[in-house]
Order: C-alpha cells, then sequence, then structure tokens
C-alpha cells in the first residue's frame, strides 16, 4: 500500500463530498446492468466516503464490506453509514485476506489502481468461482483522464484510463469479460469469474 496514496486521499477526505459530485441515476444503471443481486457477498473496492452505500443497500446483500486505503475517507464513510449492515476496512485490496465475494466494483477509483494485473489477480482470488467483477466510473473516460491531468496525474497517485477494450485485457486471464461500456456518459468494464 503506498503510503503517497494514503496521504494524498487522507489531504482531500474531508471536503471529498462537496467537491465530487456522482450522477446518482448512473451509478444505479450500472448496478442495474452490471447484475447485483439480492443476498449476495459484496466488497465494495475504493469504497472512499461511502457513495456506493446507499445504492447497494436495497440489494440487501448477505455480507456488505467496503474497502479503502485511506483512513480517513474510511471514517468519513462509517460515520457517514452509522447503524447501517456495511462493514469498513482501512485496506488494500491486493492484500484483503477475506474471499466468497460475488460480486466486486471498483467505482470511482480503477486509475489510482497502479497495477491493473494485479488487481486481476486478486480480484480472481477474493471471488467466488461464479462471482463478477466491476470497474465503473459515473463519468466518461475523458473527464477521468481530464480530472486527474492535475495533482493526481503523478504515477504513484493515478495512471491515465485507457478504453475498456484496451483495460479489459489484464483481465481476461481471470476474467471473462462481457460488459464494456465506454461512452460520453460512463466508463463499465465488467466480467465473470473464468472455469
Amino acid at each position: 500500500m503506498s503510503t503517497l496514496m494514503q496521504e494524498f486521499f487522507d489531504q482531500r477526505a474531508e471536503q471529498w463530498d462537496s467537491r465530487v459530485h456522482n450522477d446518482h441515476d448512473r451509478i444505479a444503471a450500472i448496478l442495474r446492468l452490471t447484475g447485483l443481486k439480492k443476498g449476495q457477498k459484496v466488497l465494495d473496492i475504493g469504497c472512499g466516503t461511502g457513495v456506493l452505500v446507499p445504492h447497494i443497500l436495497p440489494y440487501e446483500p448477505a455480507d456488505y464490506q467496503a474497502i479503502d486505503v485511506s483512513e480517513k475517507m474510511i471514517a468519513l464513510a462509517r460515520r457517514k453509514a452509522e447503524g447501517k449492515p456495511v462493514r469498513f476496512h482501512c485496506a488494500d485490496v491486493m492484500e484483503f485476506a477475506e474471499t466468497g465475494f460475488d460480486w466486486a466494483i471498483v467505482f470511482n477509483a480503477y486509475p489510482h489502481i497502479l497495477e491493473p494485473e494485479k488487481l486481476a489477480a486478486a480480484l480472481r482470488r477474493i471471488l467466488t468461482g461464479d462471482g463478477r467483477m466491476v470497474i465503473a466510473h459515473d463519468h466518461s473516460r475523458q473527464v477521468i483522464n481530464h480530472r486527474h491531468s492535475g495533482p493526481a496525474n503523478h504515477h504513484t497517485i493515478s495512471r491515465t484510463l485507457q478504453s475498456a477494450a484496451e483495460e479489459a485485457a489484464a483481465f481476461a486471464p481471470y476474467f471473462t469479460i462481457d460488459i464494456l461500456v465506454d461512452t460520453p456518459d460512463c466508463y463499465i468494464l465488467s466480467g465473470v469469474v473464468k472455469n
């Protein structure tokens, strides 16, 4: 886990929700399109301040866990979701020990995962034999890359997001990629574990 990455997000945590605006209709559409179902074991990777919590809870997950490398982001997420059935962990997905998840999502955090091949291997380890991984943004690749052209565009903080088809190559050894969306409205790369 990068200390620089932790510090970057810890420094921005308090202002994050006032500076970052999500499209809640697109989030709902992403969850529907990628087949989130009631009663699944869900992992929210790079959860930040918990933006997905109100969208995932209506699916009544059997177990809902959310992880982020930033302690301050996790603290805010915990506070916002107090009393709700979600467990938060300050953790790096590459080192996260729990397995058996049915559905795992990296929402609006994928460019900050600097080694996609390692993420693919970690997701395969974490997911069940028929589990689904989802990489998604509620904005276009162009908007995401423009956002990261500022202070976040340091090779230890983020990387340029390639087309969904290009990014899919890192996941192909472990997943059958069946959803690729790379439009002016959103970005989705999703697949199920190969058996």
